[in-house]
C-alpha cells in the first residue's frame, strides 16, 4: 500500500523530457494500493500499474502527459479526480469496476475494457468521448457532457442506465450515447443538447424508457433493433 497522506508527487512537467511516471509497477506486481494524494505533471503517467487486482482510492491525477490512471485486469478506481491529462484521465483493464470519479479535459475521460462496471462517475470536456466501456459492460448513474464526440459509448453486451448526457459531438455519428454490435440494453437515459441524442449501430439491442430532447436528431437506430 502507498498512502499518500494528503501529499503531491510531482514530476518535472509534461513536457519534459523522457517518459517516467509518478508511480509504476510493472506487469508481473499484483494486488497494489494507492490512496489519499495527488500525482501531477509527469512526462509518462501519473499511475500506471500494469499488474491485475490493484486499488486506487482518492487520487487526485493531473497534466500528466499519457493517462492520469491506468491500471489492469480486475482492478478498483474510486473517489478520483483526473483532469488535463495528455491521453485518457483514467484507463481500467477488463473486469474492473470504475466509482464515484471525476475526468475532466482529457482525451478521454474513463476508458475501460470489457467487463468494466462504470457507475456514478462524471466526465465532461473531454476532447473524444467522456466514457468508453468495451463490450458486456455496465454504465450507469453517470453524467457525461460536453465531450467532442461521444458522451458515452458502448458495444456488444453492454447496459447503459440511467445517466445524463448533454452537449455532446458535433458530427458524424457523435452522440450523447453510441452503441454498437448486439445485445446492449440502453434504458432510463436523459440526452439532451447533442449531435444524436442516442446512436444505435447494430442489431438486436433493446432501446426503452430513455428520454431525448433538444438533440440535431433524438433517436438514429438501425433496423433490427427495438425501440
Amino acid at each position: 500500500t502507498i498512502d499518500l497522506n494528503g501529499y503531491t508527487i510531482r514530476g518535472p512537467g509534461k513536457g519534459a523530457f523522457g517518459s517516467s511516471s509518478g508511480i509504476y509497477a510493472a506487469s508481473d506486481v499484483h494486488r497494489i494500493t494507492v490512496l489519499n494524494g495527488s500525482v501531477r505533471e509527469w512526462p509518462g503517467y501519473g499511475v500506471w500499474l500494469w499488474g491485475s487486482s490493484n486499488r486506487v482510492k482518492d487520487l487526485k491525477c493531473a497534466e500528466n502527459y499519457w493517462d492520469g490512471i491506468q491500471v489492469g485486469e480486475n482492478s478498483n478506481v474510486s473517489g478520483c479526480g483526473v483532469s488535463n491529462n495528455g491521453d485518457d484521465g483514467i484507463q481500467v483493464g477488463t473486469g474492473s469496476l470504475v466509482t464515484d470519479c471525476v475526468a475532466y479535459n482529457n482525451d478521454y475521460g474513463i476508458y475501460a475494457y470489457e467487463r468494466t462496471t462504470i457507475s456514478n462517475c462524471t466526465s465532461d470536456s473531454n476532447t473524444y468521448a467522456g466514457i468508453w466501456g468495451q463490450s458486456y459492460s455496465t454504465i450507469r448513474d453517470c453524467t457525461a457532457n460536453f465531450n467532442g464526440q461521444y458522451g458515452i459509448r458502448s458495444s456488444t453486451g453492454s447496459r447503459i442506465v440511467n445517466n445524463n448526457c448533454g452537449k455532446n459531438g458535433g458530427s458524424g455519428d457523435d452522440a450523447g450515447i453510441y452503441v454498437s454490435g448486439t445485445g446492449c440494453r440502453v434504458e432510463g437515459n436523459n440526452v439532451a443538447d447533442n449531435h444524436y441524442g442516442i446512436c444505435v449501430n447494430g442489431t438486436e439491442n433493446l432501446i426503452i424508457k430513455n428520454h431525448a430532447g433538444g438533440n440535431t436528431t433524438d433517436y438514429y437506430i438501425t433496423a433490427g433493433n427495438k425501440a
